[in-house]
Formats: structure tokens, C-alpha cells, sequence
């Protein structure tokens, strides 16, 4: 008699799980210093799996941000905010944020460009 003892990786054989960025980049021009901004994104899930948004971390503190969900089942969206208020700040403006998600691709980078007039 022979015993025979299988070893296996379970995600190794689950399908990826992705997370599509609908426009990474959000684009303001000509706003007026004062103004508050809020760049919009959206996240799909294109796979078969439920994806867990495990942080959002935009690298300025100027910038606040919103997710509605941070649990994407298959086939959903989640919708990321990003609010950036422009007082006290002129010219040209880069922010950016970096969505981690328990995905195949670990992290994901949005961008806000904006122009403030001065």
C-alpha cells in the first residue's frame, strides 16, 4: 500500500485578480486659487474574484480622499475621490496617490494635474 500526500497552492490555480483604472490621470486648468478640486476615478473589477482596496494614500496631506467602497466584488466599480483645496498655491500642481489592493498588481497610481491661476 502507498500513500501519496498532494501539496498545492490554492491561488495558484484561482484566475488574477484585476483592477482597472478608468482614466488615471484627472486634468484641471485655469482654476482660481481658493478653489477646491475633486478629481474623480474609477475602479473596476475585471475578474472573476472580489478585490479588497487595502489603502488609498495620496502623497500630499493638502489631499483628502473619498472611496465608497473598499470591497469590489466581480464586475463592480468603486469610485475614488480625491479633494484638493488650491488656496494659497499657484502654477502648475502635480498629485499623485498610490491605491494598494490585494490584486496580482499591488499597487496602482493615480494623478491630478492642475494649473491654478495666480
Amino acid at each position: 500500500m502507498v500513500f501519496c500526500t498532494v501539496v498545492f497552492d490554492a491561488n495558484a490555480i484561482l484566475p488574477k485578480k484585476e483592477l482597472f483604472v478608468k482614466k488615471r490621470v484627472a486634468k484641471f486648468e485655469n482654476v482660481k486659487e481658493g478653489t477646491v478640486i475633486v478629481a474623480t476615478y474609477e475602479l473596476q473589477n475585471v475578474s472573476n474574484r472580489t478585490i479588497t482596496i487595502e489603502y488609498v494614500n495620496p502623497d500630499c496631506i493638502c489631499t483628502k480622499y473619498a472611496i465608497d467602497k473598499k470591497e469590489i466584488l466581480k464586475g463592480e466599480k468603486a469610485i475614488l475621490k480625491l479633494t484638493f483645496d488650491t488656496t494659497g498655491r499657484t502654477g502648475k500642481q502635480k498629485l499623485n496617490a498610490v491605491i494598494k489592493a490585494d490584486t496580482e498588481t499591488k499597487f496602482y497610481k493615480v494623478i491630478c494635474l492642475v494649473y491654478i491661476e495666480g
